[in-house]
């Protein structure tokens, strides 16, 4: 009995161990591909335009239709009869004046875009994944600061209250550091709230259940010059023109379709029926039996100019979508022009806060001293502290606008 306890206690250990297991950032790409809502409801729209494809090599299938029953009738002064009938119908199509053929196309077509349209949707839920990751470091880095914040103002506090014990401060001087103090604790207690928040936003991505447990194990790294050159941007399969230029091509061959409602269409047939005296008025069953094989031409003549209205409506569909295209392509571009500058204008942002957050702990330091020698005062330390908590998280906060940005042309790039 105790070597079971021993090993159910060792088994819950290591379950809870597997699932406080941080989330590292290489694992975004297969959780949300594996994991989330959004892109397994885009993989089931794709499944559903892939069994409809083929649909050109089935138009040339036979169809048949079976029908059976039973009818009572009166025919004029006759008796009232009671007869069966049945029927075995087959048409086989030979040609639909290329109906057939741009439909398949079309369905060709609505496959590829459920298919970018589910490309699309992973990229989209990664850099949202991605932008949770960064934000989730980010505040836990603003966390640690705001930690050392209020452990440093006690530190002031306490060295403000030694100070008036020899005379060398006022009352005024303790006071402000415990004013401080409940300024930091507020924005802490905000801080936590964001972080649970950014926390269960990012577990809905990649349905974790339990989000309380989820955490990120990797800290912020100066990037690297060349980090832009390895992103290339393939403008041709960028998921939103791609779109576009499909939605183009499908309405083109819509129109083209419409515009073919004429075109005559020729089937093989053929019947085999059992009729009912009230059909023929021959008596014998058998006699009322008929098979029947043909072909049939249709044409569709005129039908007040409904199909030429629809081919032309299709036609300026079709014309808005390449602008739209042209609109999108250049906008793309754009962007893409835009980030790589925001990126290696946030890239130098990083080295001077670098810099920046180094000389205010220099700073502080400094005022520290000179106010423990009684020439300094104690608004000059809460002064210098804050001016040091702001530039340390000014510092993450840059670094979260560089791996943000970098996450969104990643996601243009479809990396």
């Amino acid at each position: 009995m105790k070597k079971y306890l021993n090993t159910t206690a060792l088994l819950m250990l290591i379950s809870l161990e597997c699932h406080s297991q941080a989330l590292r950032y290489g694992e975004l790409v297969q959780l949300i591909k594996s994991k989330n809502k959004l892109v397994a409801a885009e993989r089931a729209q794709v499944k559903s335009h892939e069994v409809r494809t083929g649909l050109l090599g089935r138009s040339f299938l036979p169809h048949l239709f079976a029908q059976a029953g039973s009818e009572t009738f009166k025919v004029g002064s006759q008796d009232t009869k009671n007869n069966p009938f049945w029927s075995l119908d087959g048409s086989i199509n030979l040609w639909k004046g290329g109906a057939d053929s741009l439909e398949n196309d079309n369905r060709e077509l609505l496959k590829k875009s459920s298919e970018v349209e589910l490309d699309l949707t992973e990229r989209e839920s990664l850099l949202s994944a991605r932008k949770l990751f960064w934000e989730i470091i980010t505040i836990k880095e603003h966390i640690a600061i705001q930690e050392n914040s209020i452990k440093e103002n006690e530190k002031h506090y306490k060295m403000a209250k030694r100070r008036i014990s020899a005379g060398l401060a006022t009352k005024a001087d303790p006071l402000e550091f415990e004013l401080q103090k409940t300024l930091l604790e507020q924005d802490f207690k905000k801080l936590t709230l964001n972080l649970d928040e950014a926390k269960n936003r990012l577990a809905v991505l990649i349905s974790d259940p339990n989000h309380e447990a989820l955490d990120v194990g990797e800290k912020y790294a100066h990037p690297r010059n060349s980090e832009l050159q390895d992103v290339v941007v393939n403008f041709d399969q960028v998921p939103q023109t791609l779109l576009q230029s499909l939605n183009k091509d499908i309405r083109e061959n819509e129109a083209q379709r419409k515009s073919r409602s004429w075109w005559p269409q020729l089937d093989l047939y053929s019947q085999y029926a059992q009729y009912t005296e009230r059909e023929q008025t021959v008596a014998e069953t058998s006699e009322r039996r008929e098979f029947s094989v043909g072909l049939r031409l249709k044409m569709n003549l005129f039908d007040g100019l409904e199909s030429r209205r629809e081919a032309q409506a299709q036609e300026a569909l079709a014309l808005s979508a390449k602008y739209k295209l042209e609109h999108l392509s250049e906008g793309v571009r754009a962007t893409v022009h835009e980030l790589k500058h925001d990126l290696t204008l946030l890239h130098d942002l990083l080295h001077d806060a670098e810099e920046s957050a180094k000389k205010s702990r220099e700073f502080l330091k400094l005022t520290i001293e000179e106010y423990s020698r009684g020439v300094k005062n104690g608004p000059d330390v809460l002064e210098a502290s804050i001016k040091t908590m702001d530039f340390e998280k000014r510092l993450y906060s840059l670094f979260q606008d560089y791996y943000t940005t970098r996450s969104e042309l990643l996601a243009l790039a479809g990396k």
